[in-house]
């Protein structure tokens, strides 16, 4: 919070949950949520997302959709948070599932329990978006639970572990994609499951981006990665200990945050 507020300068709009909520992983509020503008999708939009895990769903507390919605910003609610509850559930797990480059209308997205093909499909139909897909995978050969371990966008500079793709061919495509427009910072799969994928910009006070981390990803970033990132982060590098979280909640810094554009 001090991390973001700050040193960054970025309002914050802080949500609590307590016990009795049951509601362990509600510090990742980026998986049922996200927002979007009507520069990106034609008008300003709230899309709810079904989530794997029923602790989970509880998480999507209606005073806190209310209170998004009294933003009086999006005028427009995308609900596809049912298919959580369908004969055959499928799910899509916010921004944890998709990583949007919102310039170029790609959406990248690791298929996994937790990311359907067919609901990242309706989400691109629906939001005007490109869907590029793939199978990702940890060291040990675990499938990756969400695409933001993999890949951050920002707005010049992309970070992505293509070493946890493990096709081939989609390894190649996804990597040609970022590329023409992004300078891409490549990390190996021990960089990856340092939380160097998730990783994520935020705009300054002052209109400059900045990429906000953990000192996990901070320590494992090599100092020829940091200058390449220094470069399209004119608001620096922002990292705190969130060791707890990484260690308990298996998530970091870009899952603690759910974006309002």
């Amino acid at each position: 919070h001090t991390l973001i507020t700050q040193k960054a300068g970025v309002q914050l709009h802080l949500f609590t949950h307590e016990d009795y909520h049951d509601t362990p992983d509600a510090c990742f509020p980026n998986n049922w949520f996200s927002t979007h503008t009507n520069l990106e999708i034609g008008e300003c939009t709230l899309v709810l997302y079904p989530l794997r895990n029923p602790n989970r769903r509880r998480e999507r507390r209606p005073e806190f959709v209310s209170r998004l919605k009294r933003l009086l910003r999006y005028i427009h609610t995308f609900d596809i948070s049912k298919q959580e509850n369908d004969a055959e559930p499928a799910f899509l797990e916010g921004t944890g599932s998709l990583v949007l480059d919102r310039v170029h209308h790609i959406a990248y997205v690791a298929l996994s329990e937790r990311s359907t093909e067919s609901v990242a499909q309706t989400w691109a139909d629906v939001l005007n978006y490109s869907l590029m897909t793939f199978d990702a995978q940890h060291s040990d050969g675990r499938s990756v639970r969400h695409t933001d371990e993999v890949l951050c966008i920002g707005t010049s500079v992309a970070i992505f572990c293509a070493e946890a793709i493990t096709d081939p061919i989609k390894r190649s495509a996804v990597l040609e994609s970022l590329k023409k427009t992004h300078e891409v910072v490549e990390i190996s799969l021990e960089q990856m499951e340092s939380y160097c994928g998730a990783v994520l910009e935020l705009e300054t006070w002052s209109g400059e981006p900045c990429l906000v981390m953990s000192n996990t990803a901070y320590e494992a970033f090599t100092a020829a990665q940091k200058e390449v990132l220094m470069r399209h982060s004119l608001g620096g590098l922002l990292h705190t200990d969130l060791k707890a979280i990484e260690v308990l909640g298996e998530g970091s810094a870009r899952s603690l945050i759910g974006e309002l554009f």
